[in-house]
């Protein structure tokens, strides 16, 4: 699949997104869930798994701004809560992107990629 085909079926697929809200201590805490498509060698098989991560959003003055608990460096500010929360996912699905390609670079050689779940 070619990253402009996988980045069109993650954009697909992200659009069926589910978010929980909760409010702690005046914040608000948005989980914001990113599907992944995952092609087995060959193209044979694929499966779809449901990554949840956690924003901590608050408004601050005129501005909206939060970040994503679980991945470093993934943050942003915005005028309305909708926007912030756009920005946040884009920014974390460009963390992921990244760190994704990063991984498969430094690896020489044969390599396996295996699904951990906690």
């Amino acid at each position: 699949m070619t990253p402009a085909k996988r980045k069109q079926e993650g954009e697909r697929l992200h659009n069926n997104r589910q978010e929980l809200v909760t409010v702690n201590g005046g914040q608000v805490v948005k989980e914001i869930s990113v599907d992944a498509r995952i092609v087995h060698q060959g193209g044979a098989c694929e499966e779809v798994i449901r990554m949840v991560y956690t924003a901590v959003i608050q408004r601050d003055g005129k501005w909206w701004i939060g970040w994503v608990e679980e991945v470093p460096g993934v943050n942003a500010q915005a005028r309305t809560r909708k926007e912030l929360l756009d920005d946040l996912r884009s920014a974390l699905r460009e963390a992921l992107e990244m760190n994704r390609a990063d991984a498969l670079e430094a690896a020489n050689g044969a390599y396996e990629e295996v699904s951990l779940q906690l």
